[in-house]
């Protein structure tokens, strides 16, 4: 089977609010075209996936396991096609667990990061994949745990980030102060979950891809309903085309101007003057 390059990279985001067999069945036939899919709320446990690589006859899993003695489950996952596996590499460089020990819940853990290194054909690419629980903390007043994910976003200088923050990107103190503390562009300006709330019927960006700057005209998106997620799935992609490089190559002067293609014969060309006739021309200041 040939697989040639393709000119742009898919991938889809989906908070999955838990991985369910059912779920991947139809996971599976929305995103058979991607790449690579993410996902988040995945509440992964060791009783559901005991491997972090799980293949089928169609697609290689790749989970993403945490410390099951602290009962904790992984909230993050990724997929691939697996005929794709040659020119697909996924390194997991760090696993950063942010925890609130004030927590009433068993599992204390209120943020997941992974960080990773992509390679598709011959691309890398350096991105996070995070999930941060609804009630992690107070986002504007007191947010020790989500500054601390923005900082070490910061250092490790990736490519793009993306994930279910529980931040409302749609509401402008959230949006100012998302800008004062990364570095990278926010593009999701489109509503990804609604939904009920409390006061009726909520709207909000929740869901984030955060990119490089130098990177952003290579990034389009769109969202999607779906009918097994609270939330709509973002499928995106990235430009993959190389620009063409134009390279100017300094010739070599002569006073005569002689720029002529080599292994040429010229006998078979016509001339209309006598080149005897300018022989003793002084050509230097042409």
């Amino acid at each position: 089977m040939s697989i040639k390059k393709p000119n742009n990279f898919s991938f889809s985001l989906l908070n999955i609010n838990t991985l369910t067999d059912s779920k991947l069945v139809d996971l599976n036939n929305l995103t058979s075209e991607n790449h690579i899919t993410f996902m988040t709320e995945t509440n992964i446990s060791n009783k559901s996936h005991e491997n972090v690589i799980r293949s089928d006859e169609t697609y290689t899993w790749k989970m993403i396991d945490v410390d099951y003695n602290k009962n904790q489950r992984s909230r993050v996952a990724i997929k691939f096609p697996s005929y794709l596996e040659k020119f697909i590499k996924v390194s997991i460089i760090q696993n950063n667990l942010y925890e609130n020990p004030e927590r009433v819940q068993k599992d204390k853990t209120i943020i997941q990061s992974l960080f990773m290194s992509l390679q598709l054909w011959q691309y890398k690419f350096k991105t996070v994949l995070v999930y941060r629980v609804p009630d992690a903390d107070n986002f504007l007043s007191d947010s020790e745990q989500t500054d601390k994910l923005f900082q070490s976003i910061e250092n490790f200088k990736p490519d793009f980030v993306l994930g279910d923050f529980n931040i409302d990107y749609n509401k402008l103190q959230n949006k100012q102060k998302i800008s004062s503390i990364s570095s990278l562009k926010q593009i999701i300006t489109k509503f990804t979950r609604i939904g009920p709330s409390r006061s009726g019927l909520s709207k909000t960006i929740i869901d984030h891809i955060y990119v490089k700057h130098s990177l952003v005209k290579k990034f389009k998106y769109d969202v999607k309903d779906v009918c097994f997620s609270d939330h709509k799935i973002i499928n995106f992609s990235i430009d993959a085309n190389v620009p063409k490089i134009h390279i100017r190559i300094k010739q070599k002067v002569d006073k005569f101007r002689r720029y002529f293609p080599k292994n040429i014969d010229w006998t078979n060309f016509p001339l209309y003057f006598d080149p005897e006739a300018y022989s003793n021309y002084d050509t230097d200041g042409y």
